[in-house]
């Protein structure tokens, strides 16, 4: 397999932080945010149509926030007032809850204190996101690094607020810990909520600069309960008033955004995945990575995020298949394709790997996501591919083990056909990577490495990686 450089992971990003104990989360719990979506207003600007429901050019803007709010694994709450019964409609349709601003007419502030109320009522410790839908052209990714930096704010949390700034100009959305839910509740409402965060500044030149709209040149001043995220992506600035402004939002290219960090990967786990597998999601990762260790593989980084994402939501028999149309949407399209790749490989793949026999059609909907990746990226899925198979939960297994298990398990004979057709092509697959490794897989796999990232995975499972072994 080719070593060349492939999409752009690399130690920069997590060999610094991935060695320091008090930076990384004490435990896989599950965190929650939720993001308040004001759409309540009349859309007076908007000369045909309501923006936040059906506009002539493209899809209503309520529905892009909820859609992207939802990829990122944030859950919503959507404020509505103006055309209420089509907006809820909308809204309950699209999986999120709905409270009613009957003063919306008063202006957005009276909408951000009904949807602030009503979040504290459903999850009174959760961070909270206000998002206006003229803002809804934001992109997922940089939803989950503005969360991922608040969470590194540790125990200060609870007790601040981020403000995400484009190239010194702050936009949307801001993010608050509980206690600043509260003090915004308990505000005057002067200046909306841009007034009420300025108040929380540690100075009056600093809030006099949050208030005007841009991020403080030298930063937050001590005392201050703000904190400024710096975005890659130019949307956050996005203000949807005219159809014009809709026009020219839907004409500009999504901005790609930079690879997942681990910490990053971690807080989309949290965010989303099932409690449940948090355990089994850092044994994939953990396994993976000592097989990309012993490879030497450029990017072990990606290979570990892939493990930790590849089973990050089970809410359906397809869930790999989910999973990389969710990471796609999100525009990490190279992990998709790993992360799809997990439960079976797509059929050019499997023939890499020397595989002569049948293989199955899991990946006629998404064959496309596989066409003309690096191949570090191909790499990348058959390390995640086969840790998955080593692991059942958190204890690890052989081939036959696995495998086996579903055979005594039963069922119709097709789906046992596809199951003896996935061990052939394991089989397949470890086979061609003994060649590589001059030594069995699973016995790397099981081996207990020094990467940084693998005590990152001691502490996070709370155990050492030893334990992994049999």
């Amino acid at each position: 397999m080719d070593n060349r450089k492939g999409p752009g992971y690399g130690p920069s990003s997590w060999a610094d932080w991935s060695n320091q104990s008090n930076d990384c989360p004490a435990a896989m719990t599950p965190v929650e945010v939720r993001a308040v979506v004001l759409s309540a207003g009349r859309s007076e600007r908007f000369k045909s149509g309501h923006k936040a429901l059906a506009p002539p050019l493209g899809p209503g803007l309520l529905a892009k926030a909820l859609t992207t709010l939802s990829w990122a694994g944030v859950k919503s709450l959507v404020v509505a007032g103006h055309r209420g019964p089509q907006v809820t409609a909308e809204a309950l349709d699209l999986g999120a809850e709905v409270v009613e601003n009957p003063d919306y007419d008063r202006g957005m502030f009276s909408s951000v204190v009904t949807g602030l109320a009503k979040v504290t009522e459903l999850a009174p410790k959760a961070g909270v996101m206000v998002l206006p839908v003229d803002a809804a052209m934001i992109g997922g990714a940089v939803l989950i690094q503005l969360i991922s930096f608040w969470l590194d704010q540790g125990e200060e949390a609870a007790s601040v607020a981020v403000l995400p700034e484009y190239l010194g100009r702050l936009g949307h959305p801001p993010i608050m810990g509980p206690s600043i839910v509260q003090k915004v509740l308990a505000s005057s409402g002067h200046g909306g909520l841009k007034g009420a965060l300025a108040a929380l500044a540690g100075s009056a030149g600093e809030a006099s600069e949050v208030e005007a709209g841009y991020r403080p040149f030298d930063g937050p001043r001590a005392g201050s309960a703000l904190r400024f995220f710096s975005a890659f992506d130019g949307r956050i600035l996005t203000d949807i008033d005219t159809q014009e402004d809709l026009a020219d939002a839907l004409a500009a290219a999504s901005p790609k955004p930079r690879p997942l960090t681990v910490r990053e990967a971690l807080t989309l786990l949290r965010l989303t995945g099932p409690s449940r597998k948090m355990a089994h999601a850092l044994t994939v990762a953990a396994l993976a990575l000592r097989m990309a260790a012993a490879l030497n593989v450029p990017e072990p980084e990606l290979v570990f995020i892939g493990g930790l994402l590849h089973d990050l939501d089970h809410s359906s028999r397809r869930h790999d298949l989910v999973v990389a149309q969710r990471l796609a949407a999100l525009g990490f399209d190279d992990l998709a394709a790993i992360v799809g790749a997990h439960t079976e490989l797509p059929e050019p793949w499997a023939r890499l790997t020397g595989h002569l026999g049948p293989v199955g059609d899991r990946h006629t909907d998404d064959h496309e996501l596989y066409l003309n990746r690096h191949p570090s990226i191909i790499e990348a899925a058959f390390l995640v591919y086969l840790a998955d198979k080593y692991a059942k939960g958190d204890r690890p297994v052989t081939l036959e083990e696995r495998f086996g298990a579903f055979i005594e398990h039963g069922g119709s004979q097709e789906a046992l056909d596809s199951v003896r057709r996935r061990w052939e092509v394991a089989k397949s697959l470890e086979s061609y990577l003994a060649d590589r490794l001059g030594d069995s897989p699973r016995d790397v796999a099981l081996t207990p490495g020094d990467h940084p990232l693998e005590r990152l995975t001691e502490r996070l499972l709370g155990k050492a990686a030893a334990g992994l072994t049999q």
